[in-house]
């Protein structure tokens, strides 16, 4: 698999750290070798936008061969979230806020999960479910802060 044929920069150097993140996701599964689920690091490696489709279908037709029993679990996750599901989310977070007395961490766990739909929604394409999506988590950061 040659990605420097898709137009995405990559020196010696950068191959080099990619080597690097690459064992470290094998090492991170216990492994002392990497298997080609550990591929999977180089869907975020793009520079622009329209990259990153392109980057996700290489990877994954790659990946997708990987039979090995201690494959890296990351490395089947579609990374573009569906809006339904990240709009769930954040109205159990919103209900779990309006629902009463929490405590501290409590709270911040509710904010950790906040921030994280935050970046999820970032990857959302439907303009508009990025729009009302944002709109939500705003309006439940706003009932954050008064509470404070």
């Amino acid at each position: 698999m040659s990605l420097r044929n898709t137009g995405i920069a990559i020196s010696d150097r950068r191959a080099v750290k990619l080597q690097n993140l690459i064992a470290a996701s094998a090492l991170i599964c216990g492994r002392k070798e990497a298997v080609l689920s550990d591929l999977w690091v180089l869907k975020h490696i793009w520079d622009t936008e329209e990259q990153i489709e392109i980057l996700e279908g290489i990877i994954n037709r790659t990946i997708e061969k990987d039979d090995h029993p201690d494959s890296h679990p990351q490395a089947m996750q579609n990374k573009t979230p569906n809006p339904e599901e990240v709009m769930k989310d954040v109205k159990i977070l919103v209900e779990k806020w309006n629902g009463g007395t929490l405590s501290f961490e409590e709270q911040n766990v509710i904010k950790d999960k906040l921030r994280y739909l935050q970046t999820r929604c970032d990857w959302i394409r439907n303009p508009e479910q990025k729009q009302y999506i944002q709109q939500e988590i705003e309006s439940l950061w706003q009932k954050i802060l008064q509470s404070v």
